[in-house]
């Protein structure tokens, strides 16, 4: 019953309740922006009750992927993830310093395809972080035996067939 009454009390939002909004937040938007916003807000708003109508217990895992297919389907319904597989790994570049700007995605693929070890990457990153640290100051305390260290038990344990997750062995 209280949530009909909130459905009937709720006035419509106008642009002087989007100033207000934007004024708390901090935000400073055009009265050409405020209008804008004004239809994408009002359609927001009605699909708050059904957000409201699903029961989540508290020992449910937040989601950690987006999956749009299941927006039709019902929680009950929704297929259970299995553990994470890496994508298919790209070609091992020549020389290494051409992965310090690849994505992690694809550093993953390649570490857990066994094309590169997590010793090798973190070497590589070492040596960036020792030619580039006295012109850029990124690091305050330096570790490499134990960089180096924590790099090969990550080797030791993919190879044993031990993975944690996408991020293991990645420096």
């Amino acid at each position: 019953m209280k949530e009909e009454n909130n459905k009937t009390s709720l006035r419509p939002i106008d642009a002087q309740m989007v100033a207000a909004a934007a004024q708390l937040a901090g935000l400073e938007l055009t009265e050409e922006e405020r209008e804008l916003m004004l239809e994408g807000l009002s359609e927001q708003r009605q699909h708050y009750p059904s957000l409201r109508t699903q029961s989540l217990a508290n020992e449910l895992p937040p989601a950690l992927l987006f999956r749009p297919d299941l927006l039709t389907a019902s929680v009950a319904n929704a297929p259970e993830a299995g553990p994470w597989q890496p994508p298919p790994a790209p070609p091992r570049p020549a020389d290494l310093q051409a992965l310090a700007f690849w994505p992690l995605s694809k550093l993953a693929a390649l570490l857990h395809a066994g094309e590169v070890s997590s010793l090798e990457l973190t070497e590589m990153y070492l040596q960036r972080l020792q030619r580039y640290d006295p012109l850029l100051h990124c690091v305050i305390t330096l570790t490499p035996e134990l960089a180096r260290e924590q790099a090969r038990q990550a080797d030791a344990e993919l190879a044993a067939g031990h993975s944690r997750g996408p991020l293991h062995g990645i420096p």
